[in-house]
């Protein structure tokens, strides 16, 4: 499952017009690269002031950080992604449909659309046999 999220960077007046040349990384806490260096969905939010946006998509587990740089200069900034992909997670199973399959023995949330889904559970009675009627565990399916 993936979520969406808005990021932002204020790269500075000087730095304005530079659609073509601002890129972002998006990188693991321990360093390693999630999504190569791109370009790719970056506008400026308002003529002439530097300051970028881009919509990015990150599955649900992903905390790190989104580093922004101007090709060809030495501008660079940086942002957690941690707390806005938990809080949006957050978010989103507490505000769309809740659904147990009975046939798969499952919980199965949604976003507030109610049709996409993002999250599926497998239920588990006291025994830790699967179950619908009798649920006291759950365990995400991968």
């Amino acid at each position: 499952m993936a979520l969406n999220i808005i990021k932002t960077a204020n790269l500075g007046t000087s730095m304005s017009g530079k659609t073509g040349d601002v890129n972002y990384t998006l990188y693991w806490p321990s360093g390693d690269v999630y999504l190569a260096t791109t370009a790719t969905g970056i506008y400026e939010i308002a003529a002439s002031t530097g300051i970028y946006g881009v919509n990015i998509s990150v599955a649900t587990d992903f905390s790190g950080s989104i580093v922004w740089d101007v090709a060809d200069t030495s501008v660079y900034a940086v942002e957690s992604i941690e707390e806005d992909v938990n809080a949006r997670y957050n978010r989103l199973i507490n505000t769309g449909r809740w659904e147990i399959d009975a046939s798969t023995k499952q919980m199965i949330f949604y976003k507030d659309d109610n049709t996409t889904e993002i999250a599926r559970y497998d239920l588990k009675d006291r025994n830790g046999t699967a179950s619908f009627t009798e649920v006291f565990d759950r365990v995400k399916v991968s």
